[in-house]
């Protein structure tokens, strides 16, 4: 969990709930950028933006596995590893409200 991987890195349950909270930090602009992205209307475009968007989620969960299984008491470092799992949590927080969004702009541009 979040609060274990907290105490392992030498943090508490503020981190804990940075880690949790990050996830949704950038949903805002997100969103905003959504609306943005989508005009004009052009359907490749928002399918090729979900799709990068995947691929960003992906490539932020793989890497905040490789930090979160990192062994413990590799010298001084648990605040550089709470620093990559919180980056890792915002990218994948920002590319999943932003494919979120175009996803349901799509489904709604299709459906009759």
């Amino acid at each position: 969990t979040a609060y274990d991987m907290a105490v392992a890195l030498g943090f508490g349950a503020g981190a804990s709930g940075l880690i949790i909270g990050t996830y949704y930090a950038l949903a805002v602009p997100a969103l905003s950028l959504v609306a943005w992205l989508t005009k004009p209307w052009n359907q490749l475009h928002c399918w090729k933006i979900c799709l990068c968007c995947t691929a960003v989620i992906g490539a932020a969960q793989l890497g905040f596995m490789v930090v979160a299984i990192t062994p413990n008491g590799k010298g001084n470092h648990g605040a550089l590893f709470l620093a990559l799992l919180l980056l890792m949590r915002l990218l994948m927080g920002f590319a999943s409200n932003l494919a979120s969004g175009i996803n349901k702009l799509m489904a709604q541009k299709i459906t009759p």
